[in-house]
């Protein structure tokens, strides 16, 4: 996995990704990866949004010791409290379009969380332009601390047999033709903020 060292490391994975899902976002969405948090007090983890100051359009943040999936500028948000786990975690998001009840936090292969809000339509979910990151949100004064590995994107809702596969064995290469996007994270020194993080996903 890669270090973050709740300072100044975070990935900024540029609009490319925001651009080829556009606006008024009508498909699905399935964020997955590793966390190894060391703080919990206010850590981006993972963001597509201006990263200027606003929440964004999709946000993972451990705030508080609480673990949440926001959407839409947080307006919609399902999280977990109590969450203080320093050891390796398998989370996984999956935001499904016009489907509150089929939109869910997974963690180590349960669904977690209480909702509330304001569900998003695809009007709402306008991501072009936007920059993908990983390991901050906001801005870069909210940056992860602690370690992260094998983020993947999909362009589809993963259902839960597929998510409990790719938690019981997380060496295993994605399948799915919807991955738009992979970072496994093993290039180079993981302490080295020099390191160069790759897209495995051949999109």
């Amino acid at each position: 996995g890669l270090v973050f060292d709740g300072a100044t490391d975070y990935l900024d994975c540029g609009t490319e990704l925001g651009n080829k899902l556009g606006n008024n976002y009508s498909g699905d969405l399935t964020i997955s990866l590793w966390i190894k948090p060391s703080g919990h007090g206010n850590d981006g983890v993972f963001s597509i949004g201006d990263f200027a100051n606003t929440a964004g359009e999709i946000l993972i943040l451990i705030y508080n010791n609480e673990l949440g999936f926001h959407l839409n500028q947080a307006n919609w948000t399902i999280k977990i409290t109590g969450f203080n786990d320093t050891n390796w975690n398998h989370l996984v998001c999956v935001y499904k379009n016009g489907s509150e009840a089929d939109t869910k936090m997974y963690l180590n292969g349960e669904s977690v969380g209480t909702k509330s809000g304001t569900f998003p339509s695809a009007s709402d979910i306008d991501l072009s332009g936007l920059k993908t990151i990983i390991g901050a949100y906001y801005s870069s004064a909210y940056p992860f601390n602690g370690s992260m590995a094998d983020v993947k994107l999909y362009s589809s809702a993963l259902t839960e047999a597929e998510i409990t596969s790719q938690y019981l064995k997380p060496e295993s290469v994605p399948s799915p033709s919807t991955l738009v996007a992979w970072y496994p994270m093993i290039e180079g020194n993981p302490e080295s903020p020099q390191s160069i993080v790759y897209d495995h996903s051949e999109k």
